[in-house]
């Protein structure tokens, strides 16, 4: 980013250095490129702005403007600069693309695409134009355009890790749509309990699908692991039988292969960014593949040891890797560096809980009762299951109650209802079981949605 800035003002800059403006101008412009060269941009906008006081007209001084605020994060104040711009020359590049980037930092992702398509007309060629554009198809709910945009960015910048991470995760977007289809449509098919089956195989193997019929192309490429050619011809089938759960199958199974090698290339081409390695955790620990995401976690660690969010996010895949001893002290190591992190507390509240250590575990979750407002259900829920264990069965109630919104797996349902059978409340009891099975049903097809297989 501060390469393309550079080359912004290097380029409007010598408009400007005519003999015919004046020296005020002249000398507002010196000071804003010698800012920006000091990456003082709070100056630089500043300089931008008495410049554009003075030749309001001038699309490239507002342009410049709003970079400089981009950069200092006064995104409200940057989009209007861009829109300045644009109002005087809307073929201009670098606000069409800086305002859709600026419009992805405040959620605005439908707004910003058409900002970042106008950017891509202007330069095809431009990687950080396409970044954009697989970020923005990404957060609107569109696969498959993110993932076209970041394997152009990836053909165009081989090296670029952010690339890959993006075509990495567009992959694993595009397998979980198909895998909702597939457990949604054809519940009762073959191909969705083999695909049960090979997430859960420990061996590394799987029991190949014979390779005929139509499915014929897409099954030998992906056995011949040419997961690209066996998710195009995975996608004609859909096309052409959108109605044989072969074609979807195949498609699940493609796209996570190149899910899972698009992250790794990533993790490649950047091995030295705890940044990069937090992210590929992050992603991994989404796809429930815990085992890679320690890996990434660990590789974080080792360049920045003492980092908090690292070791919150190592211990988080420990636990729920069953491995609760190292998912122990590696909170117990983070909650040494900041004894009142709310969500560390959490954490630990759930490992010791994991442990069945109920008493230690109430006091680390009276700590996370001041954690973020969409975290304090899970609090509420964990205290419940405390006071349930611990005897103390009116407070269980009152607490599991408030934790009903983060039921996720029916489990906060059932418990709630077993306390309103202690207590004879047998209507409220039988509710409470209804809603943990419709949940638990629902979390059925969404785990069936998320398998991922091991690589």
């Amino acid at each position: 980013m501060r390469t393309l800035i550079t080359l912004a003002l290097a380029v409007w800059l010598p408009a400007f250095a005519q003999p015919d403006q004046t020296t005020d101008l002249q000398s507002l412009l010196a000071e804003a490129h010698e800012a920006q060269t000091r990456n003082d941009f709070h100056a630089a906008a500043d300089a931008y702005a008495r410049a554009a006081a003075i030749r309001p007209d001038v699309a490239e001084l507002w342009s410049n403007l709003g970079l400089m605020q981009y950069e200092s994060y006064q995104y409200a104040q940057a989009q209007a600069a861009f829109r300045r711009a644009l109002a005087i020359n809307k073929s201009l590049f670098v606000p069409n693309l800086f305002l859709g980037l600026d419009l992805l930092q405040v959620k605005r992702a439908r707004e910003a695409t058409a900002y970042l398509l106008a950017a891509e007309k202007l330069n095809p060629q431009d990687t950080q134009t396409l970044l954009g554009l697989g970020r923005a198809f990404h957060m609107s709910g569109d696969p498959a355009r993110s993932r076209d945009s970041y394997q152009r960015a990836a053909d165009l910048a081989p090296d670029n890790g952010d690339a890959w991470y993006g075509l990495g995760i567009a992959y694993f977007a595009l397998a979980e749509s198909a895998a909702a289809k597939l457990t949604s449509s054809f519940a009762e098919s073959p191909y969705v309990a083999k695909l049960k089956a090979e997430a859960h195989a420990t061996d590394g193997g799987d029991d190949r699908v014979v390779c005929e019929g139509p499915q014929k192309m897409a099954c030998e490429a992906f056995h011949a692991g040419d997961f690209r050619a066996a998710a195009l011809a995975a996608d004609q089938l859909v096309q052409q039988y959108p109605n044989d759960a072969k074609g979807w199958y195949w498609s699940v199974r493609a796209y996570q292969k190149l899910g899972v090698t698009a992250l790794a290339r990533a993790g490649e081409l950047e091995p030295q960014s705890p940044k990069m390695h937090a992210l590929l955790g992050d992603a991994y620990q989404q796809q429930r593949m815990f085992r890679e995401a320690e890996d990434e976690y660990s590789k974080m660690l080792s360049l920045k040891p003492d980092n908090i969010a690292g070791l919150a996010g190592l211990a988080a895949a420990y636990l729920h890797d069953g491995r609760f001893n190292e998912a122990r002290a590696t909170a117990s190591k983070a909650l040494a560096l900041d004894p009142q992190d709310s969500e560390i507390n959490l954490l630990m509240g759930e490992i010791l809980i994991a442990q069945h250590e109920y008493p230690d575990a109430e006091s680390y979750l009276k700590r996370s009762l001041h954690a973020r407002p969409d975290l304090l259900p899970r609090v509420h829920a964990l205290l419940g299951r405390v006071y349930a264990r611990t005897g103390r069965t009116k407070e269980a109630i009152t607490e599991l109650k408030q934790g009903l919104s983060s039921d996720e797996d029916g489990s906060v349902y059932y418990q709630l209802a077993r306390l309103y059978q202690e207590n004879g409340d047998m209507k409220a009891a039988e509710a409470a079981f209804q809603k943990s099975q419709r949940i638990r049903a629902n979390r059925d097809v969404l785990a069936q949605a998320n398998l991922a297989p091991v690589p």
